[in-house]
């Protein structure tokens, strides 16, 4: 049941996230003006979506130790799907556009902790909890 929760956590978040980075779409692209009001409400929609990806990320390991804890079985496409997410996050590299994952570079320096929505660790926190799926081997 707690299984279920998870679930429709995330799907309750995903299209808010979705949202937010399409609003954050308005500053793509070479010299554009930026104006009090605008930056203000792109750092709003910056925060948020921040926010809704790292609790997605969260929800997911959740979801991930609860399902862990029932030892289910997993059929052989089961474990191809798993390994083929496993391949994609390990290949990810920022700016790589062939990565669902992929995200622009930064310009200089960014502190380690900038822009983690309070939840710095969810990153590390999901790969611990996709190291637990079986490998299908």
């Amino acid at each position: 049941m707690i299984s279920y929760y998870f679930v429709q956590r995330v799907f309750g978040y995903g299209p808010s996230e979705v949202q937010t980075w399409y609003e954050l779409t308005a500053i793509v692209g070479p010299g554009r003006r930026l104006d009090p009001a605008s930056e203000a409400e792109l750092r709003k929609s910056l925060s948020l979506a921040r926010g809704y990806s790292r609790s997605i990320v969260t929800l997911s390991d959740n979801l991930i130790n609860e399902l862990n804890s029932h030892d289910l079985p997993y059929s052989r496409d089961d474990l191809n799907h798993i390994a083929a997410a496993r391949h994609e996050i390990a290949s990810a590299r920022p700016g790589n556009a062939q990565s669902a994952f992929s995200i622009c570079r930064p310009v200089g320096a960014v502190p380690p902790q900038y822009g983690q929505a309070g939840v710095a660790v969810s990153p590390a926190v999901i790969r611990k909890g996709m190291s637990l799926l079986p490998d299908g081997k």
